[in-house]
């Protein structure tokens, strides 16, 4: 069986290379949501949606971050995508999505982001033991809360 890391590349090289083919790489329950578009819920409004509806005519989704968590079967991706829309205006625009994958290696869940990104909005506590000297200046010396 493959990584969440590869099934999540073969969807986008296959986004990038045969629209067409990226139904079946989806549940039969999956769900994409996307700005601009009501959610697309089940096999029917993905193929719509690649076959026609799509704005896009060609490109290239170019990774900068993937990062897998087994642990929930979720995969987080940020990059750039650039190519040309339908009407000949061509793209650059940064993307940053979460693909959630079945037991099966299908996508369940995807969500993509615009402008945002959920790398932004990680946050992490710490539980640090340190000589109290150490302490005072590390407080001191903080950049945020």
């Amino acid at each position: 069986m493959s990584t969440l890391a590869e099934l999540a590349r073969t969807y986008y090289d296959t986004v990038d290379t045969v629209p067409a083919d990226v139904p079946p790489l989806f549940a039969s329950d999956a769900v994409y949501k996307r700005p601009g578009y009501p959610a697309f819920e089940g096999a029917e409004a993905l193929v719509a949606f690649y076959t026609g509806e799509r704005v896009i005519a060609s490109g290239k989704h170019g990774i900068t971050h993937l990062i897998p968590d087994e642990a929930s079967r979720t995969v987080f991706v940020e990059g750039v995508f650039t190519g040309r829309l339908k009407d000949g205006t061509e793209v650059r625009a940064p993307f940053a999505d979460v693909l959630e994958f079945d037991d099966a290696g299908l996508i369940r869940y995807l969500m993509r982001h615009r402008h945002s990104t959920p790398f932004e909005m990680c946050e992490i506590k710490l539980h640090v033991k340190l000589p109290i000297f150490v302490a005072r200046q590390w407080i001191r010396h903080r950049m945020a809360n």
